[in-house]
């Protein structure tokens, strides 16, 4: 069973990824400014797995008509305070938020 990170690894993880996208100076609308949430690929059936997750489901309503920042703040959090699971939830948002457009 994956181990949550610790309050060290969460806030190293949070600030590494906000810190390098705001280094990049990109719009949040470019793709390459959100690669540093994005994890790996995945078995569809490790993702349906992951995102079945309950309090997932919680924080991914949570995000319904936030902005592109406080998404991407919530999902850089999201990740660097979970599991494995928590890297394939936010990987697979972020695809999403490319299929759907909002970020190219």
């Amino acid at each position: 069973m994956p181990t949550k990170r610790t309050a060290l690894e969460v806030g190293t993880t949070y600030h590494t990824h906000v810190e390098t996208a705001a280094r990049l100076g990109l719009p949040l609308t470019d793709a390459r400014a959100w690669q540093t949430l994005i994890c790996g690929s995945y078995s569809r059936a490790q993702v349906l797995k992951a995102v079945a997750d309950p309090a997932w489901q919680r924080e991914r309503k949570a995000m319904l008509g936030t902005t592109l920042l406080q998404k991407f703040m919530r999902l850089a959090m999201w990740r660097a305070s979970t599991d494995e699971n928590g890297d394939i939830q936010v990987t697979n948002y972020v695809y999403a938020l490319k299929r759907g457009g909002l970020i190219k």
